[in-house]
């Protein structure tokens, strides 16, 4: 993964149901708190439901580095480091606000995705300009 500069940080509560008996964030639910940053910022983007997300996941990669306690003060940060015709990446690094400590970095590739027609498409012109404000 590249020197990561952030372009989208939003905080992210630490539920009771998210920690796992070594009593620290279950390794599962980091992957969870990816999909709700990368969910957020479509809503913001103005996709209002998730059924109007114009992608699939094709992959998700993700390197644990330090165990997350459960009164971190978690937040996670989020670029896109590459576009492609069809398909891009999204970078995240899931760190503690306060003190620093990076608990994992993860990526995923989406890919362009028409539900109707069941197959993949180019990145629609109106997302491309929000894909590059997130770049890296």
């Amino acid at each position: 993964m590249r020197a990561f500069v952030p372009a989208h940080v939003q905080a992210m509560p630490i539920r009771f149901a998210d920690i796992d008996a070594l009593n620290h964030v279950n390794h599962a639910v980091m992957l969870t708190y990816c999909e709700t940053i990368r969910c957020d910022w479509f809503v913001a983007q103005g996709y209002p439901s998730m059924a109007d997300l114009p992608f699939i996941i094709a992959s998700a990669h993700i390197e644990y580095k330090a165990p997350i306690p459960k009164d971190a003060d978690l937040e996670l940060a989020m670029t896109v480091p590459k576009t492609g015709t069809k398909s891009w990446e999204f970078d995240y690094a899931l760190r503690d606000r306060r003190a620093g400590t990076l608990f994992a970095t993860a990526k995923t590739v989406q890919v362009a995705y028409d539900y109707k027609a069941g197959k993949t498409i180019e990145i629609p012109p109106p997302l491309r300009p929000k894909l590059a404000a997130l770049a890296s």
